[in-house]
């Protein structure tokens, strides 16, 4: 009778796995600007395969303590990194270094200024300075610019002369909102 595992014949066999599984993470194409999201929700997804012993989970997690399998699904804005890995059935693991999510679906906060030396009737009786001050607080500020007439947009501040103007400040964040 065989004891160690070997059969009457001598022969037996051994399973060996020393090789570990690979992940691939699929981040959908950014829907803003500079890597950024702008709409919700982000489902970010991971795939594994093991070529010996078999895929145990391919798996997420934001803090590198609670993991996910499959895929994860964020609904709220914020500067998110997502490490992934997997394990295989022979108990081999592999983890990647993390990637970036960043949402940011909220518009900048603008405050316009317009300073000059108000006259009679409503006109101005020097030039005017239009400016603004903007903060976003994810993505940042990326630019604030002033339409005049509906002419082609100019960084704050801009200095308006004689005339009636009609003006459109816009800010936009790093993300693309506006």
């Amino acid at each position: 009778a065989a004891t160690s595992g070997l059969t009457a014949s001598g022969a037996t066999t051994w399973k060996l796995d020393t090789t570990y599984p690979t992940a691939t993470m699929s981040i959908p194409t950014p829907t803003g600007s500079n890597g950024w999201f702008k709409t919700l929700p982000v489902v970010v997804s991971v795939t594994g395969s093991d070529t010996y012993s078999g895929l145990a989970v391919a798996r997420l997690s934001t803090d590198t303590v609670t993991w996910q399998p499959s895929s994860m699904t964020f609904s709220s804005e914020g500067k998110y990194i997502v490490w992934y890995g997997a394990d295989d059935l022979a108990g081999n693991r592999t983890d990647y270094s993390g990637q970036f999510v960043n949402i940011d679906t909220t518009p900048p906060n603008l405050a316009p200024s317009v300073s000059g030396t108000m006259g009679a009737n409503e006109w101005y009786v020097s030039n005017v300075v239009v400016d603004a001050d903007a903060t976003d607080a994810l993505s940042g500020i990326a630019s604030v610019v002033v339409s005049d007439n509906g002419g082609a947009p100019r960084p704050v501040p801009v200095t308006l002369t004689s005339g009636t103007h009609a003006v459109v400040i816009t800010a936009t964040d790093v993300a693309g909102n506006s």
